[in-house]
């Protein structure tokens, strides 16, 4: 309980950061709406609550240092938006029990974690970003969805013992 309310704490955060930001309050509102909806539907799955724990660290770091070296986010606002709607598509992956659908949401989070990494790369690193950033994003996917797999398999195997 004490993470969810953390996390809920965390994803209203941007909408009283708004002139200091230098963002659209109605973009700044739309972040908040869609992490508050994610943490929601995230039904306190342990791996899902560290999942969307780093998350939002990405996100608040990923802020901040824009923040320091530029004065303002307003040139990253997209990967700002791709991060959010990922961490409400890891709330949709640990809503679902059903190991299908579990997985397609789970590839959804992290594709578009990879596009958010991708286009920041993209400015810095130019194509080798983006290819260092999608090759990155993808082995820990695997490596996500694997024991996705297992936790599911485990409680399948819980529920039968009893």
């Amino acid at each position: 309980m004490r993470s969810s309310l953390i996390r809920y704490i965390f994803a209203v955060i941007p909408v009283l950061l708004i002139n200091t930001l230098q963002l659209n309050a109605y973009y700044v509102v739309l972040v908040s709406v869609v992490l508050v909806l994610g943490t929601f539907l995230s039904k306190e799955r342990g791996w899902i609550v560290g999942l969307q724990g780093l998350t939002l660290l990405l996100i608040y770091a990923f802020a901040t240092f824009s923040y320091l070296r530029e004065g303002g986010i307003a040139d990253r606002q997209t990967s700002l938006l791709l991060f959010s709607l990922g961490y409400f598509f890891s709330g949709l992956e640990g809503f679902f029990s059903y190991k299908k659908i579990s997985v397609f949401f789970a590839i959804i989070f992290w594709s578009f974690i990879a596009l958010g990494l991708s286009l920041v790369s993209y400015e810095k690193m130019g194509y080798g970003g983006i290819v260092l950033a999608v090759g990155l994003i993808t082995l820990i996917m695997f490596q996500d969805i694997r024991k996705l797999l297992v936790r599911i398999n485990q409680r399948k195997s819980d529920s039968k013992q009893e």
